[in-house]
Formats: C-alpha cells, structure tokens, sequence
C-alpha cells in the first residue's frame, strides 16, 4: 500500500513518472495467486483491491486502489466473490461499502459460488446499510433520470422550436409574397380603372366637340336660312308697294 500512499501525498510530477511509481499501474491491475505443488492447479486467487478489503485497508488506500485498477470492482476472485462480497463478509468500515457500491451499483445482484449476493456474505446485520445505499442510490437514479429528461425535453423543445420558428418564417415569406402579388394586381386593376376613365372622358370631350360643331353649323345654317325668309318678305312687300304705287 505504500505507492497507494504515495500517490495520496503532494508529489512533484517528476516523482509521479518514476519508475518504480508507475509499476504501482502494473501491481494494482496483476493477479496474486497460489497453486498447489502437485497438479499446478489455481488454490486461490485475488487483485490487491481484494487483498485490500480483506487485510481492512482504509478507505484512501481502497479509493487509490479502485482509481488504478477500475476493472477489479468487477472482478471476481477463486470464490466467485467480487470486493464487495469480500468487504460485507469482513466487515469492512462503511465508507468502503458506500466507495464501492457506488462505483459498481450492479454488483448488490451478483452472486458468489455459493448463490449468495454481497449482504448475505456479511456476518453483521449489514442489510440497513444496503437498504439506506439503496434508498439513496434510488434517490440518485431519479435524479439523474428527471436531469436527462428535462435535458431530453429542452433539447426537442428547442428542435421544435427551431422547427416551429422555420415553418413561421416559411408561411410569412410566402404571405408576403402573396399580399405583394396581391397589391401589384391591385394597382394594375386601378391603373386599368384610371386609363379606362381616361380614354373614356376623352371620348366624351370629343363626342362633346363633335355635337358643338354639329350645333354650331346647324346654328349657322338657321340663320342663314332665317335671313333668307326675312330678306325674301321684304323684297316681297317692297314689290308689292311698287306694284300699287304703279298702278295709282
């Protein structure tokens, strides 16, 4: 335990790249086991985070241990029994519980040899332990899950958004273009209207014109006429003095 020590204190990084330091990575992640002398077979096994629990290292040593070599949680030694079996069954302080039960949360379902899950290898009544990490870890679990949701939910609120946004932009574009369309065949209807007006007034004016001319020769023609009835009555009636003069 002593590089686990080391690595616990303020070292200069030159210290941490010694090395006899860095073998400490090799060490924590190397098996230790024993065979028998005859038929070579495997009598027991383990990694130093399972030597740890056993020999009840404390809980930095346990914490260095586990940052080393994060496989060995998962790792089981020749009795089928995982760290946290080995830290129920001797009764290890509960900071190393807690420190391995919330590195590896799945391991409370795994079962040694001997069908027994971790709680059921501890000698005390550890079972308030697991029930109080359980709670806890279940209140964790719902936390994590409501974050994620809520994260979920802002980012396919902002999707829809973004999405609401395009499609608002997309129908006042096209809006926009239609009241334009729209305006434009406005203004060529009242343009139409104005033209028409206005060759029709012109059409006036000159049919207006054309009537005083009609009327003004009409006119003229009258008088004539009326001047050549009168001039006629009084060429008539000077004849007919004449006429009576003579005869007297």
């Amino acid at each position: 335990f002593d590089y686990a020590r080391l690595l616990l204190e303020d070292n200069s990084p030159e210290q941490l790249n010694d090395p006899s330091i860095l073998s400490g990575y090799e060490q924590a992640n190397t098996w230790i086991c024993r065979k028998n002398e005859d038929d070579d077979e495997i009598r027991w096994r383990m990694l130093p985070l399972h030597a740890a629990i056993i020999f009840k290292a404390p809980s930095d040593i346990i914490e260095t241990l586990m940052a080393l070599s994060p496989m060995s949680i998962k790792l089981k030694d020749d009795t089928g029994k995982l760290p946290i079996h080995l830290a129920f069954a001797k009764g290890a302080e509960k900071m190393v519980i807690v420190q391995l039960l919330n590195a590896y949360p799945q391991s409370v379902m795994v079962q040694d040899r001997k069908g027994r899950v971790p709680h059921e290898c501890s000698k005390d009544n550890k079972l308030e332990l697991l029930n109080d990490y359980t709670n806890k870890r279940l209140e964790m679990e719902k936390h994590k899950l409501l974050t994620e949701f809520q994260e979920r939910r802002d980012r396919e609120m902002k999707k829809y958004k973004k999405k609401l946004d395009a499609q608002i932009e997309d129908l006042k574009s096209s809006y926009e273009k239609k009241i334009n369309m729209l305006m434009s065949v406005q203004q060529k209807m009242e343009q139409a209207i104005e033209d028409s007006r206005d060759e029709s007034i012109k059409s006036h004016e000159e049919r207006l014109r054309e009537l005083d001319q009609i009327y003004q020769e009409k006119l003229r023609s009258l008088k004539a006429s009326k001047a050549n009835e009168a001039l006629t009555k009084i060429l008539d009636i000077h004849t007919t003095q004449r006429k009576d003069a003579e005869t007297k």
